[in-house]
């Protein structure tokens, strides 16, 4: 395809299965921007080592007229993110968009977080309303800061899309163990290792799968009834970490040991997506949480 597609953190979990559906849709023009990128070779990709917290200049290089741009470079994990560091990752958002306003970039999609940027939802599932946010931590408060970043520069011919994603899983590689319950919970499980929670299980979050995520961001770059704004992107269901489990032991037909360790303050009860505003383009999951494991189970023991 004809459109020329720029990826920031384009090697990481969300980066790296976008990046793959794209070249199977037919773009054979995309440039991956990451600090960590790989050697192997691709058709119709390019990719940069670049680190673009710590040297802008490179995006001035790579970002061109026309182009679509996806940011999906962010900082470290929500729980430990300092304020420094946001407010870091808060100006390289604002030099890029800057960047993308002088050369005519197209498009440009932003990677928010659902899962963080809400707080606590009790009683409903949350909508895309600025009224209902309520940071919690850093990581959420910068999230929220670089939309409205974002939301700024929806004039001039470049079109603005923000997604906030819930909770995605379908890790093929866990680099880290604080990062994803189910992916961890799934491979724990698999190795025999006890699983540890923080708290009693009761907490709730909307779990949504990596394909499921990548569909909505092809649909926001294609245009398909995607024109800016703002979209949660999850599965409109939630899920505590106990059900996560008996969802684990169900799938490897294994029973496991959960330790249970002291809640932390920062977790909220609940944060549950309302997707309807998704649905609306044509969009709609295809996994449920038992699917989606069993696919990732599959996937894991190939």
């Amino acid at each position: 395809m004809r459109n020329r597609i720029v990826i920031t953190g384009g090697s990481g979990f969300i980066g790296s299965h976008l990046v793959e559906n794209l070249i199977k849709a037919g773009f054979d023009d995309i440039v991956v921007l990451d600090k960590k990128c790989s050697k192997i070779k691709t058709k119709g990709v390019k990719r940069v080592n670049c680190d673009i917290f710590e040297n802008t200049r490179q995006l001035q290089t790579h970002i061109h007229n026309k182009d679509i741009v996806v940011h999906l470079a962010c900082s470290s994990m929500p729980a430990s993110s300092s304020e420094e560091v946001q407010q870091n990752h808060s100006e390289i958002a604002h030099s890029l968009l800057q960047i993308c306003a002088k050369k005519g970039v197209r498009k440009f999609i932003f990677s928010s977080s659902g899962g963080t940027v809400y707080g606590e939802g009790l009683n409903k599932d949350h909508l895309e309303s600025d009224y209902l946010l309520h940071t919690t931590n850093p990581y959420a408060t910068a999230k929220v800061a670089m939309e409205k970043l974002v939301g700024m520069y929806d004039i001039n011919g470049m079109t603005t899309v923000i997604l906030r994603i819930a909770n995605p899983y379908g890790r093929k590689l866990l680099a880290n163990e604080q990062l994803g319950a189910v992916d961890v919970f799934l491979r724990r499980a698999m190795m025999n290792k006890p699983i540890m929670i923080w708290g009693d299980g009761s907490l709730i979050r909307d779990y949504i799968h990596i394909d499921d995520v990548v569909s909505f961001f092809l649909r926001a770059i294609k245009g398909e009834n995607v024109h800016h704004g703002i979209y949660n992107v999850g599965s409109g269901t939630g899920t505590s970490l106990k059900e996560i489990v008996k969802l684990v032991e169900m799938v490897t037909r294994h029973k496991v040991c959960v330790e249970y360790l002291p809640a932390r303050f920062v977790d909220v009860l609940r944060n549950v997506l309302n997707i309807e505003k998704a649905c609306s383009t044509g969009w709609r999951p295809v996994y449920d949480l038992t699917t989606g494991i069993q696919k990732l189970y599959e996937d894991l023991r190939k």
